[in-house]
């Protein structure tokens, strides 16, 4: 009964047995990997020799979860792929796995083979034998099986529905040219891994939705798992999903606790941490806006704090502004005014995150009465300390441009060594596009207007390209990135811009906009390739935080002009004639 999660890879037998003993003890929470029968892998006319030579149904002998076990092929080359499958099976060599030329090894055990040898007796009579149909003789020793090949079998025979863990493949036709029948591929008990062969990205993708499985590999067979890929099937072939984010969930709880506001409430000093919970902590109060109200996530770590309990300010009291827009007292969660010497203060249960007299930035998206006061009196949540590090005219573009385009580099969820393409590259948000992009390990290819080459290569652009000189801006970024980037940050104002992103992004592939302006966009193009166009204005706080962090550690250099607030108007003529590298920042 202490036992409250069960974690299981193996069988489709042991896994049930597995979940009726979960349930019939305490409940507990399980996740199974299990077996695997395609739901099916298309192999379509201009893809027919890669088709051929992915047939992972060699691997281990047959013996894996993904293996290619069934095959639908477009009617019209059927005949020519299974003579040129069958050649390339035949030729592989049947041996002991210690010899260097040996393809095939045995099956795991007499009992396997005795188990797949029933198995092709059942295609035999479903189907019409191509290749293979016994046993092999290898040294007189062994659990050995033929490679076999079955064609037009019955797909409702035990052949076409079971996993049959051997080298065994059936082969079977398309009804109509271009379309295989979702009902057909899917007519197995399990989904956890399936193919197709084809160059037509758009009926790649259709295919893939219809499938049920776990994973699809499009031109590919058995991959390499990606470290940031779920692992998990359909059907019987498995509950829940491994690997990544996607199995914190089955690992975690979710509890909520309210809390109602009463006069002399004492609670435990803030970060809350659960043993084995993930807590959302929610507190009330009388007032008509939640302004107390936080919501917090916290994983598996300690028990709750030992520390000694603190009062609860008192929402509606002294330390509360007028909300204008709300018109009600709104409760201030943190004190962050400088006060004079001996003043006091209200308790604030978050004032250990800020020494007195410490450089904030409060989040420009939150409103606040008497701005132009000397001192303010703001929530704690919606300001973010400066580092000592940083002078107030070097953070002041960070907290704004840096943060904005580091939250949208991060919307691009791109690997490391993924191409990032920044047009505007040589602006206020572009320069420190370029250097946040680097420091996340991806490649940059940066676009702008003129001869500004090396200005983007010292921040580190690994490419430039001068949309004024360059006449196939396109062309020349699909060739210089093999194929296209894997996102797009588009600063400028210009629809040319957008339009073009759209043209060199690759498949798949997010264009985050940034720079706003009217556009007619193909929808068309960002149907066919999959795209993903993603509006991005401010930052959240965690992002700023962030970019104001990593600005320390590279350090991020800031190109800007520091002009007097009396320039304003020379600044902004400036910066629509494209004539200022970095940004501005005005001196009050």
């Amino acid at each position: 009964m202490k036992i409250r999660k069960i974690a299981f890879t193996g069988s489709v037998e042991t896994g049930k047995k597995i979940m009726q003993m979960a349930a019939a003890s305490n409940l507990k929470n399980v996740t199974l990997e299990l077996g695997g029968k395609r739901p099916g892998g298309g192999v379509c006319r201009c893809e027919s020799r890669r088709g051929r030579e992915s047939f992972s149904i060699h691997q281990n002998s047959g013996q894996h979860c993904q293996a290619n076990s069934r095959i639908f092929v477009e009617a019209s080359i059927l005949d020519v792929f299974v003579k040129k499958f069958a050649a390339l099976m035949s030729s592989s060599k049947l041996g002991s796995p210690e010899e260097r030329d040996t393809f095939q090894g045995p099956q795991g055990d007499k009992l396997q083979q005795q188990r797949v040898l029933a198995l092709i007796e059942d295609g035999k009579a479903n189907g019409r034998l191509i290749l293979g149909g016994s046993e092999a003789n290898v040294n007189g020793k062994g659990a050995y099986v033929q490679p076999n090949i079955f064609k037009n079998v019955n797909e409702e025979s035990r052949i076409a529905r079971e996993e049959i863990f051997g080298p065994v493949v059936m082969i079977n036709c398309w009804e109509k040219q271009g379309l295989i029948e979702p009902r057909r591929a899917n007519n197995s008990e399990f989904g956890l891994f399936a193919s197709v062969y084809t160059t037509n990205f758009e009926r790649a993708m259709r295919f893939a939705k219809s499938l049920e499985a776990g994973a699809v590999g499009v031109n590919c067979s058995a991959p390499a798992q990606g470290l940031d890929m779920p692992v998990g099937g359909w059907k019987q072939s498995g509950v829940g999903r491994e690997m990544h984010t996607n199995a914190l969930e089955n690992f975690l709880e979710t509890e909520a606790v309210y809390f109602k506001y009463e006069q002399g409430l004492e609670y435990h000093p803030w970060p809350i941490q659960a043993d084995t919970h993930m807590i959302r902590l929610v507190l009330m109060t009388p007032v008509g806006f939640p302004s107390w109200r936080r919501q917090q996530q916290y994983q598996q770590q300690q028990h709750l704090s030992d520390e000694k309990p603190t009062k609860m300010p008192n929402p509606t009291g002294r330390a509360a502004v007028l909300r204008e827009d709300y018109g009600h007292p709104y409760a201030v969660g943190y004190e962050i005014a400088v006060p004079k010497p001996g003043a006091p203060r209200s308790p604030s249960p978050h004032r250990r995150r800020f020494k007195v007299g410490s450089e904030m930035e409060s989040n420009s998206t939150q409103q606040a009465a008497y701005l132009m006061a000397e001192y303010l009196c703001v929530p704690g949540r919606d300001v973010v300390r400066i580092p000592d590090a940083l002078s107030s005219t070097n953070a002041a573009p960070i907290i704004c441009a840096g943060a904005t385009v580091l939250s949208a580099l991060r919307s691009l969820q791109l690997s490391a060594g993924n191409w990032v393409c920044v047009s505007g590259a040589v602006g206020g948000l572009g320069h420190l596009a370029v250097q946040y992009a680097k420091f996340m390990g991806n490649r940059v290819l940066a676009i702008d207007l003129g001869d500004k080459e090396e200005f983007c290569r010292d921040l580190g652009a690994d490419l430039y390209i001068d949309c004024n000189k360059d006449q196939d801006l396109i062309g020349t970024v699909i060739k210089s990135t093999g194929g296209g980037v894997y996102g797009t940050l588009v600063l400028g104002r210009s629809p040319i811009a957008y339009r073009q992103a759209l043209l060199y992004s690759r498949g798949l592939a997010t264009v985050v906009a940034i720079g706003s302006c009217q556009l007619d966009l193909p929808l068309g193009l960002l149907q066919h390739k999959g795209l993903r166009l993603v509006g991005q204005t401010n930052a959240t706080r965690a992002d700023i935080a962030d970019a104001l962090d990593i600005a320390t550690q590279i350090p991020i250099e800031v190109v800007m002009e520091e002009r007097p607030l009396e320039d304003i108007n020379d600044a902004l003529d400036r910066l629509k004639k494209s004539e200022v590298r970095g940004r501005v920042v005005l001196r009050i």
